[in-house]
Order: C-alpha cells, then sequence, then structure tokens
C-alpha cells in the first residue's frame, strides 16, 4: 500500500519498480515483459485497477472515509471511474483476526495501516 498523494500518482514516470502497462494495451508484450501486469494499486485512500482494453488505472473503489473526489485531487491525471467504482465497506471482524495473526511485526496494531478504520 502506498500513501496518495498527487506527487506520486503522475501520468508517467521515470523510474519504477516495476514496468506496469507502459504506455498500455499490449506494450507489455511488445516489449517482451511476461506475466500479466499489474493486477491493482492500492493506496491510502482507494484502489485503482487496469482499464481491460487500455490499461490505464481508473478508480474502483475507495474507502468509507474517503471521497472520489479527494481521490481525484490526489492523483496527477484525469482519473477515470471504473462501471463497478464502489464503496469499499470496512473490514469485518474475521478479517480483523486474520489480520492479526500474519501481522508478526505488530505494524498494522500500532496504526500504519489503519486506513481509517480504528486499526486492528
Amino acid at each position: 500500500m502506498r500513501a496518495a498523494r498527487r506527487c506520486r500518482s503522475v501520468p508517467t514516470r521515470s523510474c519504477s519498480g516495476s514496468p506496469g502497462y507502459l504506455d498500455g494495451g499490449d506494450a507489455r508484450a511488445r516489449h517482451g515483459f511476461v506475466g500479466g501486469g499489474p493486477a491493482a494499486v492500492i493506496t491510502t485512500l482507494g484502489v485503482l485497477r487496469p482499464n481491460p482494453a487500455t490499461k490505464e488505472f481508473e478508480l474502483d473503489g475507495w474507502f468509507l472515509f474517503s471521497s472520489v473526489e479527494e481521490i481525484k485531487a490526489n492523483t496527477g491525471w484525469d482519473l477515470k471511474l471504473s462501471p463497478q467504482a464502489h464503496v469499499i465497506s470496512a473490514p469485518s471482524e474475521a478479517e480483523l483476526s486474520a489480520l492479526r495473526k500474519v501481522d508478526e511485526t505488530g505494524a498494522l496494531r500500532r496504526g500504519y495501516c489503519t486506513m481509517g478504520y480504528g486499526g486492528l
């Protein structure tokens, strides 16, 4: 997960840990990259997923404490909404319990990744 900040969400980057979808469409295949590419970008405000045809990341969902307007204001391009765009519900008690079991370092319990839901 990464913090949603306008300076991080830009149309193109000069460096990256992953090539992503490059310039969209079938660019990964044209450049010899194997695999399907990133499935999602999860930020502190919501989730972006690639459009199946263009591969441009679109807003797929936002957390209860954020809004489409806030996410667009923190994105460095004209962010489009996925046709399935929706509010992401708070995690259930069962999901929180599972996260507590795998949170070996305690980072989630210390509030680094609470995403506005009050921690684990």
